[in-house]
């Protein structure tokens, strides 16, 4: 990080005339001096370090930063800083909706890779100097404003502003769309909508670069660990795919041959996910249940019903109803004598 000694030698703790300051910026000042307002520098460390860790967490994670810097004495740090990090960025001027209409900034880059390959291929020396002049023209206007933000195929996940006041459409954009913003806020600026402030003075060179270039190594930093998870990820796709190589494929009978591969038992034993188990799935227990019941239910139903004929086969003993009848014939033919001592009663009578 940055030493209290160097903010001080850098000036980073002068403000703004005390006639142009701003009443929210109150909590950020330390006092007055020949009517010009003195920053605090612990509350300028304190952003420092708070936006040094956000920097980093977003970069690690892979997130991009946008870096915004229009003024004079900051155009040419935020472009050899955009130029080294590899980071998008605007030095020249703020488009109204480049964050909130992000889709018709992406249409005037593609007519900028029309017109350059139309450039490439010889077609523009068919057209008349007119119209050759014409596309010339138009190629150098999007090219100053949005050469920083060509290859920003989305949106950033933060922005790094400097000077809120002069940077104010940026920022209230990014306060739409809920992007966090960190920004170098001078005495005169608007805190309000600034996720992160790092008050301090925006004025002078040396003061800006000391605090983009301690934020830059946040973002270098963030970067090469998105960079060192991104290779860890490849090795382990590579080895799980040497696995995979090296491993040999079951035949069809090595398929047929193995054993059936048991069902773990669900722990989950809530009532309203049970569910119920098919007629396929039953235990043994059940289905010799299931078989001993089959085998006596028949023999119930066989004693129910009665006998269509009374025949019976020889072996067998026949039905009761049978013997019944039998026993009374046997008794007639065995007492023959019965029928002749009734005649001879009734002869005697009439006698």
């Amino acid at each position: 990080m940055v030493s209290v000694e160097e903010l001080i030698s850098a000036g980073v703790h002068f403000g703004h005339p005390a006639s142009s300051w701003n009443p929210k910026m109150k909590p950020y000042i330390y006092g007055k001096r020949n009517t010009i307002h003195i920053i605090n520098i612990k509350e300028t460390l304190r952003g420092l370090v708070r936006a040094y860790h956000f920097l980093r967490k977003i970069c690690a994670e892979g997130g991009e930063v946008l870096l915004v810097g229009t003024k004079r004495p900051a155009k040419q740090i935020v472009y050899e800083l955009a130029h080294s990090l590899d980071i998008p960025y605007v030095c020249e001027r703020w488009l109204g909706g480049m964050l909130t209409n992000f889709s018709t900034i992406r249409q005037r880059l593609g007519r900028l890779e029309e017109i350059e390959k139309m450039e490439e291929s010889g077609l523009m020396k068919t057209f008349s100097k007119k119209a050759i002049a014409r596309l010339t023209r138009e190629k150098r206007k999007i090219k100053n404003n949005l050469e920083g933000v060509r290859y920003m195929s989305k949106l950033p996940n933060a922005l790094l502003v400097v000077d809120a006041k002069k940077e104010y459409n940026a920022i209230r954009e990014a306060y739409k769309l809920s992007i966090p913003t960190i920004t170098l806020i001078d005495t005169d600026s608007d805190p309000d909508m600034v996720d992160i402030p790092i008050p301090g003075n925006d004025d002078a060179y040396r003061a800006i670069s000391i605090i983009l270039h301690t934020l830059a190594k946040a973002i270098q930093a963030g970067k090469q660990e998105w960079k060192s998870h991104l290779s860890e990820l490849q090795k382990q796709t590579e080895t799980t795919e040497e696995t995979q190589e090296t491993s040999p494929t079951p035949t069809k009978e090595e398929k047929k041959n193995s054993p059936p591969k048991s069902k773990k038992k669900s722990t989950f034993t809530s009532r309203t996910r049970k569910t119920k188990r098919s007629t396929t799935e039953q235990t043994p227990t059940q289905d010799s249940k299931r078989a001993k019941t089959q085998k006596i239910i028949p023999k119930k139903d066989e004693e129910k019903t009665p006998p269509t004929s009374t025949t019976t086969t020889p072996g067998t003993t026949p039905p009761k109803n049978s013997e019944i009848q039998n026993k009374e014939k046997n008794k007639t033919e065995n007492n023959p004598t019965t029928q002749p001592n009734e005649n001879s009663s009734e002869e005697a009578k009439q006698q």
